[in-house]
């Protein structure tokens, strides 16, 4: 059994000062530069009559190679209290000639290292575009769009210890283009009112999770999403609900059971007030290490396919194989199987992590495979 706080977040209702960072470029370009991807680098200046409204950060294309509108000063600051908000932007740019589909905004550290994130479409030619980029892990991508998807732990430490943010402003593999960014800012991070005081997680027979919290006051809160990761770098999916008391000044105890913890499960609560504001808990993880995994052969692993599951296990009758997949979603039960070897048909499996749970009365015991396309 294990259960530990991965980091930290404040969700108390309080009036925190915020230095909220933002660019509207009403008299000037607030020292945001453009740096190419590339040797030449391209001519940024300031518009004043151009922007949305008002002026605007403006730049134009010198040779072949993609730019990046660089941030201040004022930005590369330590974000981490903005999680679950957002980075928006207005850009816009002369030509719809030769798109191309790049990193549209990169979050970068001093040495090199960056996460990077693909809006749905480039801007409009000479119309504004608006953007709003969720400061969260999901969609987000290590080092190019082909990369992993990025952790909840990786997420942190970038809007922690990052020292750009770049924005792309060269969305044509023509030369001389220009495009022009206005209305840069980060929403104000939302405080819910609701002190949480207490999250932890055990298991319980076999691969069953026991996730509790306690909250000492609360007000207008609605619900609490339990969200769950198995390896922190996947997304985090909500697998139950649980209705919150609302408004209350007095303690009050709730818990959520996950009967699917295999190894490493990485809990977190998202907290909805009544007028859908967001928050986030501290990241829990339960190790889920009972269910049993010696004596059972998986192949081929990884599989396309076919995959045959073949019970080695003395002693051992199964009446029951429960698939399911790195999140603990059921997505297959056979029952009234053979007990020495079934074979699966993987067609209608996406890729990804699964595991397979061999089960009777008493005893069950697990093993991970992966379906790879």
């Amino acid at each position: 059994m294990k259960f530990i706080f991965i980091t930290s977040i404040c969700i108390l209702a309080a009036s925190g000062a915020y230095s909220q960072p933002a660019s509207y470029f009403t008299t000037g370009l607030e020292s945001w530069t453009g740096l190419c991807e590339c040797v030449t680098h391209p001519s940024v200046d300031w518009a004043s009559t151009a922007g949305s409204p008002g002026g605007a950060a403006k730049g134009t294309d010198n040779a072949n190679g993609t730019w990046y509108f660089n941030s201040p000063a004022a930005f590369n600051i330590d974000l981490s209290a903005y999680y679950g908000s957002t980075l928006d932007f207005d850009l816009k740019q002369n030509t719809n000639l030769n798109q191309t589909n790049l990193e549209d905004v990169m979050l970068v550290k001093s040495d090199g290292t960056r996460i990077v994130y693909s809006t749905a479409s480039n801007p409009s030619s000479f119309v504004w575009s608006s953007y709003s980029i969720t400061l969260m892990e999901t969609g987000w991508k290590y080092a190019s769009l082909l990369g992993a998807p990025v952790s909840y732990t990786d997420f942190i430490d970038f809007l922690s210890t990052f020292a750009v943010i770049k924005i792309r402003g060269d969305y044509s593999s023509s030369t001389n283009e220009t495009t022009w960014m206005d209305n840069v800012n980060l929403s104000t991070p939302m405080l819910l009112p609701i002190e949480l005081i207490d999250f932890t997680g055990h298991l319980e027979n076999l691969t069953t999770a026991v996730i509790k919290w306690e909250t000492l006051s609360e007000s207008n809160v609605s619900h609490f999403s339990v969200q769950k990761s198995n390896d922190l770098s996947q997304t985090f999916t909500i697998i139950g609900n649980v209705y919150a008391v609302g408004n209350s000044t007095v303690e009050n105890f709730y818990s959520f059971i996950d009967d699917n913890c295999f190894g490493e499960s990485y809990y977190r609560l998202l907290i909805v007030d009544n007028d859908n504001n967001l928050s986030y808990s501290p990241v829990i993880v339960v190790k889920g290490n009972s269910a049993k995994t010696g004596g059972i052969e998986l192949y081929p692993n990884p599989a396309k396919t076919n995959l045959v599951i073949k019970n080695s296990i003395v002693g051992f009758a199964y009446d029951m194989i429960v698939i399911t997949d790195s999140y603990g979603r059921e997505v297959n039960r056979i029952s009234n199987v053979e007990n020495e070897q079934y074979n699966l048909n993987l067609n209608n499996f996406t890729e990804g992590i699964y595991f397979v749970t061999l089960n009777n009365a008493t005893s069950s015991y697990a093993a991970p495979f992966q379906v790879i396309r």
